[in-house]
């Protein structure tokens, strides 16, 4: 009796049959982890059943793709991926065709109420737009690389100790800067003197 009732809590099923592959598929599993009871396996096909013509003409892109690559698995591209995926592909050929457009009206001539003829706006929108950005990343690479230029210069021209290290000299303290830096802090700090004059007569007596 208990050996018939564990056979009936059990369904085999043939996981290389359509259904199987199909789900596989569209939720992007290997073998080794389909699902192990089958109220979730079948309401999960339920749900791919209804959605599966338009999940699958919106990802078409993505497919082509994984139809070209010999080397691709199911688990590459979760289902929400894939749809990203494809949505970027989409825009990508999007904002091409309507690049395209305006340089192919030059010599199609296409009509306002075709779709080539509506894209030609928005190509000249996207054109001026590339061409702002364009000059704006050319002016900025040139202004950094006329700053490093300079900033190489100043320091190829710095004197060098006996290392080879840069001798930077140390900037003066301003007293009206240290004034307004304290009372930024509300503090008033101790001033200490430093007397660069016993440098210079400690420099001259070591030559």
């Amino acid at each position: 009796m208990k050996m018939e009732q564990i056979e009936k809590k059990i369904s085999v099923l043939d996981i290389d049959s359509p259904n199987a592959k199909i789900y596989r598929w569209f939720y992007c599993l290997n073998d080794s982890i389909m699902p192990k009871g089958l109220c979730p396996y079948f309401w999960k096909s339920i749900f791919m059943w209804l959605v599966i013509i338009p999940y699958f003409t919106l990802v078409v892109p993505v497919v082509i793709g994984e139809l070209v690559d010999k080397n691709y698995k199911n688990g590459r591209y979760p289902t929400l991926i894939r749809i990203f995926i494809a949505i970027l592909i989409y825009i990508f050929l999007f904002v091409l065709f309507c690049l395209l457009a305006p340089i192919l009206n030059i010599f199609l001539h296409f009509s306002q109420m075709s779709l080539m003829g509506y894209l030609v706006p928005e190509g000249y929108v996207f054109w001026c737009f590339g061409i702002i950005v364009g000059i704006y990343i050319l002016i900025k690479y040139v202004i950094d690389s006329v700053k490093e230029r300079i900033r190489q210069n100043k320091y190829n021209k710095l004197k060098r100790n006996e290392f080879g290290d840069p001798i930077v000299k140390e900037s003066k303290p301003n007293l009206l800067f240290e004034f307004i830096k304290a009372q930024y802090e509300k503090r008033c700090p101790r001033i200490e003197w430093k007397d660069n004059r016993e440098t210079l007569n400690s420099d001259n007596d070591e030559e």
